[in-house]
């Protein structure tokens, strides 16, 4: 749980993509299959040195810091999401840096006879964060929510 906050921060302080973040990112959430990870190292094997895990990362990891597609499978089952990306063009005009703003918020299950309602309770968390680019802030907030579902109140 501390890890996903340590790397929510290098997401928050990264200025671009990062494919070492990126790995880094697979191996915390287990997004890779430690199966594959072998059979990977075995053909690697029998033509070429053989690989390390981190080298089956870089093939395999998703680009979480560069891709929303990919931070979005971050985001935990239930939780609803959201991002933007400023200075307005006048801000940048004045030589505003531009950042990134995301969200993730926690939403109430509502049940009325078999329909699935989805709410914003008051007691719902609400995670946000800023960063370089839309992708990273969101990883971030993602990350930041995995850790308040595995039991830290502080992320």
């Amino acid at each position: 749980m501390d890890r996903l906050i340590e790397l929510a921060e290098l997401c928050e302080k990264a200025s671009g993509a990062d494919r070492e973040l990126d790995c880094l990112i697979c191996a915390a959430v287990g997004t890779y299959s430690t199966r594959r990870f072998f059979q990977w190292c075995g053909m690697r094997s029998k033509g070429a040195p053989e690989g390390t895990l981190g080298d089956y990362l870089k093939e395999i990891a998703p680009a979480y810091t560069a891709s929303l597609d990919s931070t979005m499978s971050l985001v935990p089952e239930g939780w609803a999401h959201g991002y933007e990306h400023w200075p307005t063009p006048d801000e940048h005009a004045r030589g505003d840096k531009m950042r990134s703003r995301a969200w993730v918020k926690e939403c109430s299950e509502y049940r009325v006879g078999r329909q699935v309602i989805w709410g914003h309770g008051d007691t719902d968390k609400m995670i946000e964060t800023h960063a370089a680019t839309p992708a990273l802030a969101l990883c971030a907030a993602a990350l930041r929510a995995r850790a308040y579902i595995e039991g830290n109140p502080t992320a």
